[in-house]
Protein backbone atom coordinates (compact mmCIF):
# COMPACT_ATOMS: atom_id res chain seq x y z
CA UNK A 1 0.00 0.00 0.00
CA UNK A 2 1.27 3.52 -0.72
CA UNK A 3 2.19 5.94 2.05
CA UNK A 4 -0.71 8.22 1.06
CA UNK A 5 -3.19 5.34 1.19
CA UNK A 6 -1.93 4.25 4.61
CA UNK A 7 -2.24 7.78 5.95
CA UNK A 8 -5.82 8.06 4.69
CA UNK A 9 -6.70 4.75 6.37
CA UNK A 10 -5.16 5.84 9.70
CA UNK A 11 -6.95 9.21 9.64
CA UNK A 12 -10.27 7.54 8.94
CA UNK A 13 -9.75 5.06 11.79
CA UNK A 14 -8.94 7.84 14.25
CA UNK A 15 -12.06 9.79 13.25
CA UNK A 16 -14.21 6.72 13.88
CA UNK A 17 -12.58 5.62 17.14
CA UNK A 18 -14.32 8.05 19.49
CA UNK A 19 -17.86 7.61 18.06
CA UNK A 20 -17.46 3.82 18.14
CA UNK A 21 -16.30 3.87 21.76
CA UNK A 22 -19.29 6.02 22.72
CA UNK A 23 -21.69 3.62 21.01
CA UNK A 24 -20.20 0.60 22.74
CA UNK A 25 -20.59 2.28 26.14
CA UNK A 26 -24.17 3.26 25.31
CA UNK A 27 -25.14 -0.38 24.83
CA UNK A 28 -26.14 -2.81 22.03
CA UNK A 29 -29.30 -0.92 21.09
CA UNK A 30 -27.45 2.28 20.28
CA UNK A 31 -24.77 0.33 18.42
CA UNK A 32 -27.31 -1.46 16.21
CA UNK A 33 -29.12 1.80 15.42
CA UNK A 34 -25.95 3.60 14.33
CA UNK A 35 -24.02 0.75 12.69
CA UNK A 36 -25.52 1.13 9.23
CA UNK A 37 -24.81 4.86 9.17
CA UNK A 38 -21.22 4.33 10.32
CA UNK A 39 -20.54 1.71 7.66
CA UNK A 40 -22.09 3.94 4.97
CA UNK A 41 -19.87 6.84 6.04
CA UNK A 42 -16.85 4.54 5.96
CA UNK A 43 -17.75 3.39 2.44
CA UNK A 44 -18.31 6.94 1.19
CA UNK A 45 -14.98 8.12 2.62
CA UNK A 46 -13.07 5.19 1.11
CA UNK A 47 -14.67 5.74 -2.31
CA UNK A 48 -13.85 9.47 -2.20
CA UNK A 49 -10.26 8.75 -1.12
CA UNK A 50 -9.88 6.28 -3.99
CA UNK A 51 -10.98 8.92 -6.49
CA UNK A 52 -8.65 11.54 -4.97
CA UNK A 53 -5.65 9.20 -5.04
CA UNK A 54 -6.41 8.24 -8.64
CA UNK A 55 -6.37 11.92 -9.66
CA UNK A 56 -3.02 12.20 -7.91
CA UNK A 57 -1.80 9.23 -9.98
CA UNK A 58 -1.29 7.13 -6.84
CA UNK A 59 -2.54 3.87 -8.32
CA UNK A 60 -1.51 1.65 -5.40
CA UNK A 61 -3.24 3.89 -2.89
CA UNK A 62 -6.32 4.19 -5.11
CA UNK A 63 -6.57 0.41 -5.44
CA UNK A 64 -6.28 -0.07 -1.68
CA UNK A 65 -9.01 2.47 -0.95
CA UNK A 66 -11.20 1.11 -3.76
CA UNK A 67 -10.94 -2.37 -2.22
CA UNK A 68 -11.99 -0.96 1.15
CA UNK A 69 -14.85 0.89 -0.56
CA UNK A 70 -16.10 -2.33 -2.18
CA UNK A 71 -15.78 -4.31 1.05
CA UNK A 72 -17.79 -1.68 2.93
CA UNK A 73 -20.52 -1.65 0.29
CA UNK A 74 -20.78 -5.44 0.47
CA UNK A 75 -21.03 -5.19 4.26
CA UNK A 76 -23.89 -2.71 3.97
CA UNK A 77 -25.80 -5.07 1.71
CA UNK A 78 -25.23 -8.04 4.02
CA UNK A 79 -26.24 -6.07 7.11
CA UNK A 80 -29.47 -4.93 5.48
CA UNK A 81 -30.29 -8.50 4.53
CA UNK A 82 -29.56 -9.65 8.08
CA UNK A 83 -31.85 -6.96 9.45
CA UNK A 84 -34.87 -8.43 7.68
CA UNK A 85 -34.02 -12.08 8.40
CA UNK A 86 -36.76 -12.47 11.03
CA UNK A 87 -36.41 -13.73 14.60
CA UNK A 88 -39.93 -15.18 14.54
CA UNK A 89 -42.04 -16.53 11.69
CA UNK A 90 -45.64 -17.52 12.34
CA UNK A 91 -44.82 -18.82 15.82
CA UNK A 92 -41.50 -20.43 14.84
CA UNK A 93 -38.57 -19.09 16.88
CA UNK A 94 -35.28 -18.46 15.08
CA UNK A 95 -31.99 -19.70 16.46
CA UNK A 96 -28.50 -18.34 15.86
CA UNK A 97 -28.02 -16.76 12.45
CA UNK A 98 -25.00 -18.24 10.70
CA UNK A 99 -23.20 -16.27 8.00
CA UNK A 100 -20.48 -17.58 5.70
CA UNK A 101 -18.82 -16.04 2.69
CA UNK A 102 -16.33 -17.39 0.18
CA UNK A 103 -15.52 -17.28 -3.54
CA UNK A 104 -18.12 -14.64 -4.41
CA UNK A 105 -20.91 -16.31 -2.47
CA UNK A 106 -22.67 -15.33 0.76
CA UNK A 107 -24.65 -17.95 2.69
CA UNK A 108 -27.00 -17.10 5.54
CA UNK A 109 -28.68 -19.92 7.42
CA UNK A 110 -30.99 -20.10 10.41
CA UNK A 111 -32.96 -22.86 12.09
CA UNK A 112 -36.50 -22.18 13.32
CA UNK A 113 -38.13 -24.33 15.98
CA UNK A 114 -41.51 -24.89 17.60
CA UNK A 115 -42.53 -27.77 19.89
CA UNK A 116 -39.36 -29.73 19.12
CA UNK A 117 -39.84 -29.48 15.34
CA UNK A 118 -37.38 -27.53 13.20
CA UNK A 119 -37.20 -25.88 9.79
CA UNK A 120 -33.87 -24.85 8.25
CA UNK A 121 -33.72 -21.74 6.06
CA UNK A 122 -30.69 -21.00 3.86
CA UNK A 123 -30.19 -17.90 1.72
CA UNK A 124 -27.48 -18.04 -0.96
CA UNK A 125 -26.56 -14.84 -2.79
CA UNK A 126 -23.71 -13.22 -4.69
CA UNK A 127 -22.35 -13.90 -8.20
CA UNK A 128 -21.38 -17.50 -7.38
CA UNK A 129 -24.69 -17.99 -5.60
CA UNK A 130 -26.50 -17.23 -8.83
CA UNK A 131 -24.63 -20.04 -10.57
CA UNK A 132 -25.36 -22.42 -7.72
CA UNK A 133 -29.05 -21.57 -7.94
CA UNK A 134 -29.01 -22.41 -11.65
CA UNK A 135 -27.39 -25.79 -10.94
CA UNK A 136 -29.96 -26.56 -8.26
CA UNK A 137 -32.76 -25.75 -10.68
CA UNK A 138 -31.22 -28.06 -13.29
CA UNK A 139 -31.12 -30.79 -10.66
CA UNK A 140 -34.85 -30.36 -10.07
CA UNK A 141 -35.56 -30.67 -13.79
CA UNK A 142 -33.41 -33.80 -14.03
CA UNK A 143 -35.15 -35.58 -11.21
CA UNK A 144 -33.95 -34.14 -7.90
CA UNK A 145 -37.16 -34.27 -5.86
CA UNK A 146 -40.64 -34.06 -7.28
CA UNK A 147 -39.78 -30.97 -9.35
CA UNK A 148 -43.29 -29.63 -8.80
CA UNK A 149 -43.47 -25.85 -9.24
CA UNK A 150 -45.53 -23.50 -7.12
CA UNK A 151 -45.94 -19.75 -6.80
CA UNK A 152 -45.32 -17.99 -3.48
CA UNK A 153 -45.12 -14.20 -3.09
CA UNK A 154 -44.81 -13.94 -6.89
CA UNK A 155 -41.66 -16.11 -6.85
CA UNK A 156 -41.26 -19.57 -8.34
CA UNK A 157 -40.86 -22.32 -5.75
CA UNK A 158 -39.59 -25.79 -6.71
CA UNK A 159 -40.41 -28.83 -4.60
CA UNK A 160 -37.00 -30.49 -4.20
CA UNK A 161 -37.97 -33.04 -1.55
CA UNK A 162 -39.61 -36.44 -1.59
CA UNK A 163 -41.48 -36.85 1.67
CA UNK A 164 -42.68 -40.35 0.82
CA UNK A 165 -39.15 -41.66 0.20
CA UNK A 166 -36.98 -40.08 2.90
CA UNK A 167 -39.39 -37.93 4.89
CA UNK A 168 -37.61 -34.78 3.78
CA UNK A 169 -39.47 -31.62 2.81
CA UNK A 170 -37.37 -29.20 0.74
CA UNK A 171 -38.51 -26.14 -1.17
CA UNK A 172 -36.21 -24.00 -3.33
CA UNK A 173 -37.26 -20.40 -4.01
CA UNK A 174 -35.93 -18.72 -7.15
CA UNK A 175 -35.16 -15.11 -6.25
CA UNK A 176 -35.35 -12.30 -8.80
CA UNK A 177 -32.03 -10.99 -7.48
CA UNK A 178 -30.37 -14.17 -8.80
CA UNK A 179 -29.88 -15.98 -5.51
CA UNK A 180 -31.90 -18.75 -3.95
CA UNK A 181 -33.68 -19.50 -0.71
CA UNK A 182 -34.09 -23.07 0.50
CA UNK A 183 -36.54 -24.07 3.22
CA UNK A 184 -36.31 -27.66 4.43
CA UNK A 185 -37.19 -29.97 7.28
CA UNK A 186 -36.88 -33.63 8.19
CA UNK A 187 -39.47 -33.64 10.97
CA UNK A 188 -42.15 -31.11 9.88
CA UNK A 189 -44.76 -32.13 7.33
CA UNK A 190 -45.15 -30.46 3.95
CA UNK A 191 -48.20 -28.42 4.98
CA UNK A 192 -46.39 -26.96 8.00
CA UNK A 193 -43.31 -26.08 5.94
CA UNK A 194 -45.41 -24.48 3.21
CA UNK A 195 -47.34 -22.41 5.77
CA UNK A 196 -44.00 -21.27 7.18
CA UNK A 197 -42.71 -20.46 3.68
CA UNK A 198 -45.75 -18.34 2.86
CA UNK A 199 -45.21 -16.33 6.06
CA UNK A 200 -41.46 -15.83 5.50
CA UNK A 201 -40.50 -12.35 4.13
CA UNK A 202 -39.27 -13.66 0.77
CA UNK A 203 -40.17 -10.55 -1.24
CA UNK A 204 -38.56 -8.16 1.26
CA UNK A 205 -35.29 -10.12 1.31
CA UNK A 206 -35.25 -10.41 -2.48
CA UNK A 207 -35.84 -6.66 -2.88
CA UNK A 208 -33.03 -5.90 -0.41
CA UNK A 209 -30.63 -8.05 -2.45
CA UNK A 210 -31.72 -6.36 -5.70
CA UNK A 211 -31.11 -2.91 -4.22
CA UNK A 212 -27.67 -4.04 -3.03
Amino acid sequence: MSRTGSRARRCRASRLAAPIAALVLAGPGAWAAAQDGAVREEAATACEDAATLLREDDLDGALAEASWCLESLQQIRQDRTLAIFPDDVDGWRGGTLDRQGAMGMTILSRSYEVDGTSIEVTLTSGPAGTGLAALAQMGAVMGGGSGRKLRVQKRTVIDMGDEEVDGRVNYLVQLRSGGMLTVESTDADADAVMTFLRAFPIAEIDEALEQG
